[in-house]
């Protein structure tokens, strides 16, 4: 029998994952072979139930429509706002969370959750929010290692940032302490022991940055030093061995920005040089190999902004040119093909934002257009590289792509559908 816990079930998830690709595949090239709606409506919650997504967000649960040729979803949409002005967007678990003026309203629950909000943090467990006087606001905790039964009240104050992992967050406050709460079973707190903590601790001085991955923490501080704790298993902690950390070490200096994978985490140094280190099972890391780092190592020069997901990683260059490396299985690369690549190769020019999601790529060029490729889930139908929409702020990939626009308007969007979020549409889209 497989062992299970925590740091290896979503291992074993990503068998599951790929199967249920591979009998997709069969479903589009085999005339004879299918998979019905049914089946499939049992299989993919089940497997939800193991992926870990985008950290943004949960899977939504029952608003899907199955398409009958290549089970894209429609999404079924409530609407109820009555103005524009949305500045930013979270999805967590069924809802959608939009800043509207300093109103952080959920939907489609039709409900203002506060005022006065600047900031929200949502991954698959946990939503949470900072407002404009730096307090701490606890949502919902999908694990509820916060033990607060509040969500008026703030949960911590002169807070300036927060990084949520699998099970636990790290939250940095205005006086650069760091702060930490929730699962710990690999030391990924950095609070010197493996025991879970439900009263947030302070764990380090002098912090600027913070990026956690599925259980493992990058911690920038004031200097440009990197500290790392927690899950070491792939070398994701870059510390040249494959013990786990429990009292965050230094690893290097001259460091500008951190981001971290489920296994893998990717680093810019002051030079404006990308280094990476951990899983490299699909060439995420860029090395020009398939093989795993222990210590971190350089991949290109005159980098200016990161984006990874899972097993992928887009790559801003200083003169906007964007490059891809990593799992291509649904074409999330935007290369034209389904080839896993290795070495990161030029893919477009004119860029000035990204962002990943499980098997998506996000592109936002400099004329504001958006650009994608790949599928918004794994069932989704993929698409090549292609214009999706114009004139647009920023985007938010979950469980649904949440678009904001230069008009402050917002839009939902997923392989088959847009529509804006405006108080006359119908409930539902049949």
């Amino acid at each position: 029998m497989l062992p299970v816990n925590k740091k290896n079930i979503e291992e074993y998830s990503e068998i599951l994952y790929y199967l249920f690709i591979y009998l997709m595949d069969k479903k589009m090239k085999i005339k004879n072979t299918s998979i019905n709606k049914a089946a499939a409506s049992c299989i993919v919650p089940i497997l939800l139930l193991f992926l870990q997504v985008s950290s943004c967000d949960i899977f939504t649960e029952t608003d899907t429509l199955w398409d009958e040729n290549y089970y894209n979803s429609v999404i079924a949409e409530y609407n109820y706002f009555q103005e524009n002005g949305f500045t930013a967007a979270a999805v967590y678990n069924t809802s959608i969370y939009l800043i509207n003026n300093g109103t952080l309203w959920n939907y489609p629950n039709k409900s203002i959750i506060s005022h006065n909000v600047s900031k929200v943090y949502a991954d698959y467990s946990n939503l949470l929010y900072i407002d404009f006087d730096d307090n701490l606001y606890v949502v919902s905790s999908y694990y509820d290692f916060f033990n607060h039964s509040s969500e008026t009240e703030p949960y911590m104050q002169n807070v300036s940032s927060a990084s949520t992992g699998s099970k636990f967050s790290l939250i940095l406050k205005n006086d650069n302490t760091l702060w930490a709460i929730g699962d710990n079973e690999c030391g990924q707190l950095g609070t010197g022991d493996c025991n879970d903590v439900s009263t947030p601790v302070q764990v380090m001085t002098g912090v600027a940055d913070i990026s956690t991955g599925g259980h493992h923490s990058l911690i920038l501080k004031t200097n440009n030093t990197l500290w790392v704790t927690g899950d070491n298993s792939y070398g994701q902690l870059g510390t040249g061995a494959s013990n786990d950390v429990s009292t965050p070490v230094q690893v290097m200096t001259d460091v500008a920005d951190i981001l971290t994978g489920w296994y893998h985490s990717l680093i810019i140094k002051t030079d404006n040089t990308l280094w990476a280190t951990g899983n490299n099972y699909y060439g995420q890391l860029g090395t020009g190999n398939f093989n795993g780092v222990f210590t971190p190592v350089q991949v290109m020069t005159e980098v200016a902004d990161i984006s990874i997901y899972d097993y992928h990683s887009l790559i801003i260059k200083t003169d906007n040119t964007l490059w891809a490396t990593g799992d291509n299985h649904y074409g999330q690369l935007g290369t034209g093909d389904y080839n896993n690549v290795s070495t990161p190769v030029q893919v477009m020019t004119g860029v000035a934002d990204i962002t990943t999601g499980s098997c998506l790529s996000l592109i936002l060029k400099t004329d504001n257009t958006l650009w994608a490729a790949g599928g918004l889930y794994f069932y989704n139908f993929p698409f090549p590289l292609q214009e999706i929409m114009t004139d647009v702020k920023s985007m938010c990939i979950g469980s649904r792509l949440v678009i904001i626009r230069q008009d402050g308007t917002a839009w939902i969007h997923n392989s088959n559908i847009c529509k804006q979020i405006t108080p006359d549409l119908p409930d539902f889209l049949e």
